[in-house]
């Protein structure tokens, strides 16, 4: 779970450091290229918030499940411990997608 939290962080400063070069670069903002590429950008980021979501429902179901009854003890007696969300995901801010201005 740590290494998602990194990764995805990563990703956010690469975004922001390419942002940055390309506002430096007025000819770049206008190239076909550049503006395919900050549409992908857009819609990676958006799949992967869907994603992000998705992950969430789940563990919110399994943790759910896991506190009933008969699953309350079973997972007690194998050591399943209730499994967290992800962190990212607490603010309408960081599930929204980047705007990408070239």
């Amino acid at each position: 779970m740590g290494a998602l939290a990194v990764a995805e962080q990563a990703l956010g400063g690469s975004l922001g450091r390419l942002m940055a070069v390309a506002e430096s670069y007025p000819d770049l903002k206008a190239d076909a290229t550049m503006q395919s590429l900050s549409e992908e950008l857009t819609s990676t980021e958006n799949r992967l918030g869907f994603a992000r979501q998705a992950y969430n429902d789940q563990v919110l179901e399994f943790n759910d499940e896991a506190a009933q009854f008969p699953a309350l003890v079973v997972a007690r007696l194998l050591g399943f411990p209730t499994a967290p969300m992800l962190e990212a995901t607490r603010s309408e801010a960081e599930r929204a997608a980047p705007r990408v201005q070239f």
